[in-house]
């Protein structure tokens, strides 16, 4: 096998909760091999990783009624789904971003608003999608349930069963497009949660 398919071993290995068992990086057969059983290889010491907490965690934070504070994004169908069952235990509300990596004004809209300091901390308050329809036909096709025409497209999503409700954070004037401020992001946050 290839390195790549040890490093994809590794990552399922780190995603389904084995960050905190040892990894071994052995020599089997004249293969190296990453396994949990020890061997006289060298121990690999995993880092934790921008992963959401065991659903145990999420129920405890659900009952202690403690507000959703998090600066994690998540991205594509795949991201979006798991953000799904996040709002779902927490009863917080998704902010779903649609964009594309060549669109001047998602990235104008990241620098002016999501990627200030005020913007990140307003962000915090609720789930965070960044979707790229794009990548994929899921990310396609769920941009167009949705009803995007072109980018950058933001809705919030309310409740997991709820229709996700179209914002503007960019507007034209004076035959330019401006940037919502911070206030206006945090105006409509506010009025989701």
């Amino acid at each position: 096998m290839s390195n790549k398919i040890y490093m994809v071993i590794i990552l399922i290995l780190m995603c389904n909760g084995a960050v905190s068992s040892e990894i071994y990086k052995c020599e089997i057969g004249g293969k190296l091999v990453f396994t949990d059983n020890p061997c006289a290889g060298e121990i690999i010491q995993l880092k934790s990783t921008n992963i959401l907490p065991p659903m145990e965690l999420l129920n405890n934070k659900l009952d202690s009624k403690e507000a959703y504070s998090s600066s994690k994004w998540y991205a594509d169908y795949s991201g979006y789904k798991t953000a799904l069952n996040v709002s779902e235990k927490l009863n917080t509300p998704i902010f779903i971003y649609f964009q594309a990596d060549w669109c001047r004004y998602c990235r104008k809209l990241e620098n002016e608003l999501f990627s200030t300091t005020n913007g990140r901390k307003i962000l915090k308050k609720i789930i965070k999608v960044k979707i790229t329809p794009e990548n994929g036909d899921r990310e396609n096709r769920l941009f167009e349930k949705f009803g995007g025409r072109g980018y950058p497209t933001i809705f919030i999503q309310k409740t997991v069963d709820g229709t996700p409700k179209k914002y503007y954070l960019m507007s034209k004037e004076s035959g330019s497009w401006e940037t919502s401020s911070p206030s206006y992001l945090e105006q409509i946050i506010k009025s989701q949660i």
